[in-house]
């Protein structure tokens, strides 16, 4: 996925170059975008340390917040609802085995 990320933005990027009408990523696009790829950074080694639930709710809280520009009640409602439906989803329904983490959830 990261791989993938970087060639769509290099692809991007490229073609903002080859064009005449001169169109560019604006900034406060490249900012989400950078900030998004960090967020994943984190979560990744997050994951298995803390388990799924304790390490995705911070990562959708960001998302609604920064990337979304919602409010802060949407950001930590959204991110606690997508966390424990998507754990219902795999964990209870799907039957993913996912890491325990620290804390045994």
């Amino acid at each position: 996925m990261v791989l993938l990320a970087v060639a769509l933005l290099w692809r991007s990027l490229r073609k903002a170059e080859d064009s005449k009408a001169g169109h560019t990523i604006q900034r406060g696009s490249l900012q989400k975008l950078i900030g998004t790829f960090l967020a994943i950074l984190l979560y990744v080694p997050a994951f298995p340390r803390l388990g799924f639930i304790v390490a995705t709710v911070p990562l959708m809280v960001f998302l609604f917040k920064f990337v979304g520009e919602m409010g802060w009640k949407i950001s930590f409602a959204g991110g606690i609802l997508i966390s424990l439906s998507l754990y219902f989803i795999f964990k209870v329904w799907l039957q993913v085995q996912f890491p325990i983490g620290l804390w045994g959830i």
